[in-house]
């Protein structure tokens, strides 16, 4: 059992209230917010950094009724950039940043749990990192680039948008290691063409990373799973979205005491078990940490996100994001 459906004895997160001191538009759908902390002394000290792909939990809106997740561009708990995408089909809370929150507004943020993977950027871990992003998604990897620069780690990013005004954090991408694939110019990032196949000789396969569309994703996941790549070379981040988490409806048994609750279309089963007072953790709520992660052993599962390998399938579910279909058990 992983020990997340344990009904209110996990600890609470640490929200913290930060006012927005810059919100300055990148392009025509992406802008960028910077965000203090309101009281900076107290915040842990260990909770002060952020760890590999970083990202902070926000509430925020009419009675705190948006909590959302995003990757951080730069700065630490007492102070950090944000860079959000509009999504006008979306549940409304990237619309509420971008047409309601002004500087000196407020909100609530804590620090997001990064992956359960232990992760390495050293060099000598890869003969190199390759990046394929889309969108927004490049923020997903900022500081893995910065890093990896920082050491002179071989690696190459691969970078695809709408249009060249779409293209944001272009002065955070090193030029030499840039390619940027604009729809509008007739240039298409075509993900076989970036993965190699791995050799035989022995020598650590490439490290890939990916976040972007959903199509984006699941090709790469195809390709370098008919490849052979390992999950320790992999790391994927999914946007989620004003649609994660929800679909057709279906019915969840909690195995310790036989109930049965009801999943409605537009709600997850992270929203369905926490209402039902089990206290499930969370952070990202789209796929990419594993902190919502359940165990199932009953009916059939449609999996979504990226935090679980196919092993770790066969027993476990993203609560945030996953759904059953007709009736699942879970937590037995």
């Amino acid at each position: 059992m992983t020990g997340r459906l344990q009904g209110g004895n996990d600890e609470k997160m640490p929200w913290q209230s930060y006012a927005l001191i810059e919100k300055t538009p990148l392009t025509p759908r992406i802008q960028k917010f910077v965000f203090a902390a309101e009281d900076d002394e107290s915040i842990d000290e260990a909770e002060f950094h952020f760890g590999p792909f970083p990202h902070v939990r926000v509430k925020f809106g009419p009675e705190s009724k948006f909590t959302r997740a995003y990757s951080v561009v730069s700065g630490d708990m007492k102070r950090f950039e944000l860079g959000v995408a509009r999504d006008d089909n979306s549940r409304g809370g990237s619309v509420y940043l971008h047409d309601n929150l002004v500087v000196g507004d407020t909100l609530k943020a804590a620090k997001g749990h990064t992956s359960g993977k232990k992760w390495e950027t050293d060099q000598l871990h890869a003969s190199k990192h390759i990046f394929i992003l889309g969108g927004i998604g490049v923020t997903a990897f900022l500081g893995e680039i910065r890093t990896l620069a920082k050491q002179c780690a071989q690696f190459e990013i691969h970078y695809a948008v709408r249009s060249l005004s779409d293209a944001v954090y272009l002065d955070q991408l090193p030029k030499p290691q840039t390619n940027l694939y604009a729809k509008s110019e007739g240039k298409r990032l075509r993900v076989g063409d970036i993965v190699p196949s791995l050799d035989d000789n022995g020598n650590l396969p490439p490290v890939i990373y990916c976040c972007g569309p959903a199509a984006m994703i699941e090709e790469a996941r195809n390709l370098t799973r008919k490849l052979g790549y390992p999950q320790s070379q992999l790391h994927f981040e999914e946007f989620g979205g004003g649609a994660a988490g929800t679909g057709d409806p279906f019915e969840v048994e909690i195995k310790s005491t036989g109930k049965v609750l009801q999943v409605p279309a537009q709600k997850s089963l992270l929203q369905i078990l926490n209402e039902a007072g089990f206290d499930i953790d969370s952070s990202c709520e789209a796929g990419n940490c594993g902190a919502c992660t359940v165990d199932y052993c009953k009916g059939e599962v449609l999996h979504h996100g990226v935090a679980l390998d196919d092993e770790q399938k066969q027993t476990s579910l993203l609560s945030c994001v996953s759904r059953g279909k007709g009736m699942i058990t879970v937590d037995c």
